[in-house]
This record gives C-alpha cells, sequence and structure tokens, in this order.
C-alpha cells in the first residue's frame, strides 16, 4: 500500500506542479492580453492544483502512519506545542491574529514525529476555523486522571453540529463546504489513526457558532 501511495504520488504531483508553473508563466508573461477574466480563471487552476497536491500528500501520510512502526521515545509536548504554535503564526494568513494561551503540557512517551503530527494538524485546524472571529482565541492544556493523559485544543471559531460528530474523524468527510474553510477531510482521520496506534482515542465537543474543544488521550 505504502509503495502504491508513493508512487501514485509522485505521478499524481508531476502533471500538478507542470499545471502550477504555466499557469504561473501564462499570468506573469501574458496577464496584459489575459484581462481580468483571464486572470481569475489561472488563479482558480492555480488554486485547485494546489488543493490537489495537499490532498496527494495527506493521502501518503495516511498510508504511511498505518504501516510505520512506532519508535517509543520521551516526548517534550511542552517544546513540541511552542515550536508548532511559534511556527504557525508566522505562516498563517489570517488577518485576525489569534491569541494562544498553552497550559503546563509536561512529557509523554510515543513517536516523536508521529504525536507531533497529531498537535500541528489540531493546533492547525483551530486556526482555522477561529479565523473568521473578530478575536480568535486557542487554549491548549491537559486533565490527568487514573489511567491516562488527556490533552485539549479549545477554540472560540465556527463550530459544529455535535449530531454529526461521527463523521469528524471519517476519511474525506467534512462538516464546513471548501468554499468556507480549505481541506481535505483527511487531517483529523490522520490524527485518529496516530492515536489509536499509541492506545489512545480522540473525541470532540462543539457548540454551532461556538468554538469545538478537541480531545486525545495517551494512556499512562
Amino acid at each position: 500500500m505504502e509503495s502504491f501511495s508513493s508512487m501514485a504520488a509522485h505521478d499524481l504531483q508531476a502533471p500538478l506542479r507542470v499545471m502550477s508553473g504555466y499557469t504561473a508563466i501564462l499570468k506573469e508573461e501574458y496577464q496584459n492580453n489575459l484581462g481580468e477574466d483571464g486572470i481569475v480563471l489561472l488563479d482558480t487552476i492555480s488554486q485547485q492544483a494546489k488543493q490537489m497536491s495537499k490532498l496527494v500528500s495527506d493521502l501518503l501520510s495516511f498510508s504511511r502512519v498505518s504501516h510505520t512502526v512506532l519508535k517509543e521515545e520521551k516526548i517534550s509536548l511542552d517544546e513540541i506545542v511552542h515550536d508548532i504554535c511559534s511556527h504557525l503564526h508566522l505562516t498563517y494568513t489570517s488577518p485576525n491574529v489569534a491569541e494562544i494561551k498553552v497550559h503546563k503540557l509536561g512529557c509523554s512517551s510515543g513517536d516523536t514525529s508521529l504525536i507531533r503530527q497529531v498537535w500541528s494538524n489540531l493546533i492547525s485546524n483551530a486556526l482555522k476555523y477561529s479565523s473568521k472571529k473578530e478575536k480568535p482565541l486557542i487554549e491548549i492544556g491537559r486533565i490527568k486522571n487514573d489511567t491516562e493523559t488527556v490533552f485539549f485544543i479549545k477554540d472560540n471559531g465556527a463550530g459544529f453540529d455535535t449530531k454529526n460528530a461521527s463523521k469528524l474523524f471519517q476519511v474525506f468527510q467534512r462538516l464546513h463546504g471548501s468554499s468556507d474553510f480549505e481541506g481535505t477531510g483527511l487531517g483529523l482521520a490522520l490524527v485518529k489513526n496516530i492515536v489509536a496506534r499509541h492506545g489512545g482515542r480522540v473525541w470532540a465537543e462543539s457548540e454551532l457558532d461556538n468554538g469545538a474543544t478537541f480531545y486525545f488521550s495517551i494512556p499512562d
């Protein structure tokens, strides 16, 4: 499966790069002849090629996670999360800068690169779905009980109807249209896969237009 995914990713990415490259050349060299409508069409092609490229990359990541041998390591979650937040603040393009409150997270054990992917996906989602709020606010923390440590990422964003919560972690299932928020429908499925491979669980609570809180656990 991984070999097939790698081959498919390469064979799909190559024409997508050609599409993106030629649309960029057309826009740069011939924009005076294309007119406003032509520029809009080129931008649409470029945007859709970018979206397809992201989908292929996410599919490859999803396939690899299912077959990767886990490396058991001690993980400094404070270091990982602060690094992710700093990086996302630098690269995120929303006009409304989010305030991110990070509580003490401590250490855990597991595969560092995969756990990092979980945090990156969930924090990116929180930023994305709260980006239309005037004052986006994200809170990150942990809850300890007798058998496991639960981590949460809470935002004050778009939220979702809880009757559709069962669809959240399924492949290609999205609760918001792509015209409202970009995405491939694979991010949360990838999160569930990684957390499950570590023996944990993942779930969410929300209220439409009133934010969402995503939880995931790692057994002690």
